[in-house]
């Protein structure tokens, strides 16, 4: 059963939810309030029209002039003034509705007011009044003037009412405007009415119709499917907290929703409202409102910190903030959240480790940095208060013991994190303090710049992390990184990169690889690129013996393999050709997947091995594919490693190996193919005939392409690989060739398509196999791409749709290409193909077959 609500209020705290804004109301009926109405702020613009109308500087039709005398008279009198039904109409036109209306049907009755609201719609004025009237066709829309005659109805006498709506009736049967009619539905409210001008508006669809649909309609499921359609302000304002179901779950993504939620006071609306925490401009609003209700403020956020995630940050000094305002207020609300939540908000905090003395330290955090001295700038401003936060919130342990740095010593710390990245400071507290606390303090560093809205004079609580972070920072960096862009925060997605390289372990430059390897956000992939080959060549690699050293190995064992054990029983990890990764079971059989544990299983044990089975088989789907190319682009790009690095790198690396022992190698002296074979189970070496084979110290290994094997060696191959079950990764024995045609030679060109239209996407996918595409010219359009084949050789073709950089949507659907040249570095002259391995013409001309498809 459903949890019972709260109570409207415990102690000093409101707990009930609601919505506080005021909706649409009409006042009493009386001159005072239209009065009043009248000259409350806001009304400038209709004021001074009137004053227009007095003054005759507006043009109006000669027979309203009768009626403009009539609205001055009466609104400079004490409302004594008779008026007439265009009078009438003309103080609708002014904007005052809810006022206008109930008054006019207090003092002249009901049917004068329809009959004023009717002939409302189509006065003509120039420059009118107030915004609440719509143009439509040359007419006017009145739709508050429709929803104050509704409130009305209950100040009516029934047959006086029923009269009112004969009218009506009969002027929306006789109209041809939809928009007209719609709003004549408001008042009416015949359901059979109302669901035409929904059909019709579904077929083709108008935003007045719409509103007018949802203030007409009765039928909840009516409003909730128009509710996105019509605004979250306009849901809330008829449907109040009930509305909020109907309208949080479309706009929960949204920016600036404090300005449209601010009136709505329950813990989905705070929830949603968390999102403009991370907006510059909205985030001190955001805190306003928390401040108002600090129960709500708990109840939405803590789940977000307990949950995880980019909001958490930005979350989490709100939440401390607000239980150091109520320290009561946790033990109230914590009963009405979740079990996770209401652990972490009532969780004992432990008690604070000793600082340590300052003889433990060492020589270097002893003493404040010498302004002026070790690259210090001459004044050291005083550290910002998220920084002041993080040292509060993280302490920093010393190794082997159980205290920690003092806050002076960490304040320290980041004075020459913030100045000077190679201080003797820093080295000290490498070498004193925890690595993992020297990470989680950089982190919650890192965390709390972002909740302070990222202040650009303060950069070094970003840059932190790749002085002070380790492994784990890498992996929790690097999703943030990818999603920057596509949340207009491009350059702080570059700063991550750096950062990225300034840690330069394996996992941060595997992360940084994968970015440069694939990302839909071209710009940064770009970026990522680069830094890949700097950081390649400051350690004397070239990009691809890096991308060798940087492939995960997921803690398999020796042999590429692992155990899954559940204490009775144990499950093999094994992978297919594409690096799924596999099960067999206690009998040898290959699984779909981990069974569920059973009663006679170790629980302690099958919860771990189900954990490491769910997060083996999402790192994998992550590397798989790039692995699968990656040896792929090797075999056409003729690459060669050395005995020793084919060794480290491919069969003894346990999850590339799977792809390693599906493959047939080749040992090459130069260009020439020497001897080939395959990789064991075992790890050893054997020929097409199974004997062994042993690698020469110096020996040059590459993956064997089709066109180096005569069709003796590929039929004894294809017959081992048959007998074994090899199942390639990716084409090899079996792969198409193609030899240039004698008008290519001549043209010293590939074209296989000629006019043929081929589809954008497919153009777009090259550049998974080292395409890039050319420079932007005017508008942003590229109208070609290169690819760089090594040794300064580059391969081009130009296009006659071109891609829109910045703008996909405007990319035509197909285009055509035109034919692959070649030249050297800047040189445009064309080099003849017989210059050019055989190998790589074949697969650029497979690659323009495959864009065929």
């Amino acid at each position: 059963m459903p949890a019972a609500p709260p109570p409207a209020k415990q102690g000093d705290y409101v707990l009930e939810e609601r919505y506080v804004g005021e909706g649409f109301t009409i006042s009493d009926g009386s001159y005072a309030a239209l009065a009043a109405a009248w000259f409350a702020p806001g009304m400038r613009a209709a004021k001074e029209h009137v004053a227009s109308l007095k003054a005759g500087r507006s043009k109006t039709l000669a027979d309203l002039q009768p009626a403009v005398d009539q609205v001055v008279a009466f609104l400079e009198s004490e409302g004594e003034t008779t008026l007439g039904v265009p009078a009438g109409a003309l103080l609708l036109r002014l904007g005052l509705e809810p006022f206008v209306v109930p008054f006019l049907v207090a003092r002249f009755g009901v049917a004068f007011t329809v009959e004023a609201y009717e002939a409302a719609h189509t006065l003509r004025l120039e420059g009118d009044g107030p915004a609440t009237s719509v143009e439509e066709g040359g007419h006017y829309l009145l739709p508050q003037s429709a929803r104050a005659l509704v409130a009305c109805e209950a100040r009516v006498e029934p047959s006086a009412w029923e009269a009112a709506l004969a009218t009506l009736r009969a002027t929306r049967n006789a109209e041809t405007s939809r928009a007209r009619r719609a709003e004549y539905n408001i008042v009416l409210r015949d359901e059979g009415f109302v669901a035409d001008d929904l059909a019709q508006n579904r077929a083709n669809p108008d935003w007045q119709v719409t509103q007018f649909v949802f203030l007409a309609t009765r039928d909840p499921a009516v409003r909730r499917e128009l509710a996105e359609a019509v605004g979250a302000n306009l849901v809330l304002e008829v449907a109040g907290v009930a509305g909020q179901d109907w309208i949080l779950p479309k706009i929960a993504t949204h920016n600036w929703l404090i300005r449209t939620l601010s009136d709505l006071e329950t813990v989905a609306g705070a929830r949603c409202i968390a999102n403009d925490l991370t907006n510059k401009r909205t985030h001190e609003d955001v805190r306003e409102y928390y401040a108002k209700r600090p129960d709500l403020a708990l109840r939405a956020l803590v789940p977000i910190i307990t949950a995880g995630g980019k909001l958490a940050p930005f979350v989490k000094p709100v939440v401390e903030a607000t239980v150091a305002a109520h320290p009561a207020l946790p033990a109230i609300v914590g009963p009405l959240m979740d079990a996770k939540s209401r652990a972490y908000l009532l969780a004992e905090k432990r008690p604070a480790l000793p600082e340590a003395k300052a003889d433990a330290l060492p020589e270097a955090l002893r003493h404040d940095p010498t302004p002026g001295a070790e690259g210090f700038p001459k004044k050291l401003a005083a550290l910002p208060d998220f920084a002041v936060d993080a040292i509060k919130t993280a302490p920093i342990r010393l190794r082997g013991t159980e205290t920690v740095l003092p806050s002076s010593a960490v304040q320290r710390l980041c004075q020459a994190v913030r100045y000077v990245k190679d201080a003797p400071i820093l080295a000290a507290a490498k070498a004193a303090a925890a690595p993992k606390d020297l990470a989680a303090f950089a982190w919650e560093l890192f965390e709390r710049w972002q909740a302070a809205g990222a202040p650009n004079k303060e950069p070094w609580g970003f840059t932190a992390l790749g002085v002070l972070g380790d492994d784990d920072t890498a992996r929790a960096l690097t999703p943030l990184i990818r999603a920057w862009p596509g949340e207009s925060l491009h350059a702080r997605a570059t700063v991550g990169l750096d950062v990225l390289a300034s840690l330069g372990t394996d996992v941060a430059l595997m992360n940084l690889h994968g970015i440069a390897q694939k990302l839909k956000f071209k710009g940064l992939q770009e970026k990522a690129r680069e830094k890949i080959a700097a950081v390649a060549a400051a350690r004397g690699f070239t990009a691809e013996e890096l991308a060798d050293r940087l492939v995960p190995d997921f803690d398999l064992g020796d042999e590429g393999g692992d155990v899954l054990d559940f204490g009775p029983r144990a499950f093999t990890i094994s992978f297919d050709e594409s690096l799924k990764p596999r099960l067999k079971g206690p009998d040898g059989k290959v699984l779909g997947d981990l069974p569920k544990p059973s009663k006679s299983d170790d629980a302690e044990k099958a919860t771990a091995a189900t954990e490491r089975w769910k997060a083996l088989k999402k790192d994998a789907k992550l590397v798989a594919s790039g692995q699968v190319l990656r040896l792929e682009l090797a075999m056409c790009d003729e690459r060669r490693w050395k005995a020793d690095g084919f060794r480290t790198f491919l069969v003894e690396h346990p999850l590339v190996v799977h792809l390693v022992r599906r493959l047939l190698w080749g040992v090459y002296e130069g260009a020439e193919l020497k001897s080939t074979f395959r990789v064991a189970e075992d790890g050893t070496f054997a020929d097409a005939k199974d004997a062994a084979v042993s690698l020469a110290a110096d020996a040059s290994v590459g993956i064997v392409h089709r066109l180096s094997l005569d069709e003796a060696s590929l039929a004894r191959w294809s017959v081992v690989f048959s007998d074994y079950e090899l199942i390639q990764p990716f084409d090899q024995l079996g792969r198409q060739t193609y030899s240039p045609t004698a008008a290519e030679i001549a043209a010293k060109a590939i074209d296989r398509l000629g006019d043929t239209e081929v589809k954008t996407s497919r153009l777009m996918g090259l550049e998974a196999r080292g395409w890039r595409k050319g420079a932007p010219q005017d508008a942003g359009w590229v109208w070609d791409m290169w690819r760089p084949l090594g040794d300064g050789l580059v391969a081009t073709f130009g296009l006659d749709g071109g891609f829109c950089m910045g703008a996909a949507d405007m990319n035509p659907t197909t285009q055509k290409v035109t034919a692959v040249h070649f030249h050297r570095g800047d040189d445009s002259k064309a080099i003849a193909l017989g210059k050019i391995s055989p190998i790589l013409l074949s697969e650029l001309a497979r690659e323009r077959e495959q864009l065929r498809e």
